[in-house]
Formats: structure tokens, C-alpha cells, sequence
């Protein structure tokens, strides 16, 4: 079995410096998923008024044709 040796001064600031730039890429990754969202909301939005106002279908439909 291999023993865990405890963290040494350096190994622990280099250990927060590694989780610091895990939560800041989260973060990062987060605000980016939130814009994503947004904007599949507004696109969604965009295509129902369209569809209302020239009274086009312009959706494909669901299911595949054989």
C-alpha cells in the first residue's frame, strides 16, 4: 500500500492555485452555458414570431422519412 505523504508548504499552495483555476474555469464555463441557453431562447423566440407573421412553417418536423 502506498503511503500518502502530507502536504508540504508548496504542494498545498500549488494544490489552492489548482483549485482557484478549477472554480474560475467553472465559472467561466457557466456564464458560457448561460449565454448559449439565451441565446437558443432568443433564436426559438425569432423563429415563432417569423412563423406567426408570415404565416410560414419554417421548422422542420420531427421523425425521419423513409
Amino acid at each position: 500500500m502506498k503511503k500518502v505523504n502530507p502536504p508540504t508548504p508548496s504542494s498545498a499552495s500549488s494544490t489552492e492555485a489548482s483549485v482557484a483555476n478549477l472554480q474560475a474555469e467553472n465559472a467561466r464555463l457557466r456564464a458560457e452555458l448561460l449565454d448559449a441557453r439565451l441565446r437558443a431562447d432568443l433564436l426559438d423566440e425569432i423563429i415563432n414570431v417569423a412563423e406567426a407573421q408570415f404565416k410560414l412553417p419554417i421548422r422542420k418536423k420531427a421523425g425521419a422519412k423513409q
